[in-house]
């Protein structure tokens, strides 16, 4: 059938329709880019960086440093950090910092940042809220893999599990319930990937059974897990302990 066969507002319904189904259910792919992450052998503050990258289809490279090798990095003054830190990402010769920046950028630039200015401001909330829900969690990182105070660690995880923890799993649970199967909107968004990223690093390193009693927020974490692209890289990404 000719485009002449058809009538004008049929072909912007079908234009329209199409639009709304790559946006909300497939990851749009946008000019490829030479990218660059740097960050250490670890998942932690790369890994959402990896997953929206890898859920974009989007080719990059996992450059994995140790912590000695940074350090001699920075005291030789051969960083190309622009903030002195790590992760950072380089794109086209360009280099960006901090972690949630990055996260914003590519989320946009591959569309799983929100459909609208509103979605956007929703997915940059769950992030923050994500954030609150971590930041006791590297405490306890630090003190225990870093520093080696184990008693002090226990002491740390007992307050993060019985007190700091269970209000954000059953906020989890409720944004998945009252919402559509992800955090906000009808498809994947990076924060999807924030929150299911940081509940996969405090059941394997704290607490295993983290989510029994929260089915609809376990099955919401394997539906994740079985995205097109975060399935690949799950299988294929470097095993490390953080």
């Amino acid at each position: 059938m000719h485009h002449a066969d058809c009538p004008l507002h049929t072909l912007i319904d079908l234009a329209s329709r199409l639009q709304d189904f790559c946006g909300r259910d497939t990851p749009r792919f946008e000019m490829s880019h030479q990218i660059t992450l740097t960050y250490f052998n670890w998942r932690q503050r790369g890994e959402v960086i990896r997953w929206i990258l890898a859920y974009s289809g989007q080719e990059f490279t996992d450059n994995r440093i140790e912590l000695e090798e940074w350090v001699k990095a920075l005291m030789d003054n051969r960083s190309k950090a622009p903030l002195g830190q790590i992760p950072y990402i380089e794109v086209d010769g360009r280099a960006l910092g901090q972690s949630h920046a990055i996260g914003r950028y590519l989320a946009r630039q591959y569309s799983c940042a929100g459909q609208d200015p509103w979605e956007q401001a929703e997915v940059d909330a769950i992030v923050d809220f994500s954030e609150d829900a971590y930041n006791p969690f590297t405490d306890w990182l630090r003190t225990k893999f870093v520093f080696g105070k184990l008693e002090k660690a226990n002491e740390l995880q007992q307050q993060y599990l019985s007190s700091h923890i269970p209000p954000y799993l059953k906020k989890f649970d409720q944004l998945i319930r009252d919402g559509k199967g992800f955090a906000v909107g009808e498809g994947p968004t990076w924060a999807d990937f924030t929150m299911v990223a940081f509940l996969d690093e405090v059941v394997t390193l704290m607490e295993p059974k983290l989510l029994d009693g929260y089915a609809t927020l376990h099955d919401y974490v394997d539906r994740i897990h079985n995205l097109k692209g975060i399935k690949e890289w799950l299988t294929r990404r470097p095993i490390t302990t953080l």
